[in-house]
């Protein structure tokens, strides 16, 4: 039976062809930091952008619908039913129907709403006009 000669510093003879490869693709994308090998944030997005029809048919847009599941404090981290709807005047409705009861968030352009099992009236007015802008509290 012939011996078997251990691999020298627990190397496998692979691992030099997988770290020259790796590096031979990092080489080729000089917009990325030292050390890392994947895709940028950017490039991703522009990918995306490019995948829905481009930056031009985004921008035809007008309103979005988006389905899909939360987790959070409040569904007691389980996943739970959500849904988003958009207009592009700022107006936007996000329903979480948590094991609680449902939770909603409204927005209409001006004022802000919601109403939840957790909340301490029916429904409570969270902004007035010229409080709430597109992307946080003032």
């Amino acid at each position: 039976m012939p011996s078997r000669q251990p691999i020298s510093k627990g190397r496998s003879k692979f691992a030099g062809t997988v770290q020259r490869a790796a590096s031979r693709r990092c080489e080729r994308s000089r917009n990325q930091p030292p050390g890392s090998c994947g895709p940028t944030a950017d490039d991703i997005l522009n990918r995306y952008i490019q995948a829905l029809g481009g930056a031009g048919r985004l921008a035809t847009l007008t309103s979005f619908v988006g389905k899909g599941s939360y987790e959070g404090f409040d569904s007691y981290h389980g996943k739970v039913a959500l849904e988003v709807y958009a207009k592009a005047t700022g107006q936007r409705t996000v329903i979480a129907y948590t094991q609680n009861g449902d939770s909603v968030t409204t927005y209409d352009g001006r004022n802000a709403w919601i109403v939840g099992p957790d909340k301490p009236v029916s429904v409570l007015q969270l902004a007035q006009e010229g409080i709430w802008t597109e992307s946080n509290w003032i």
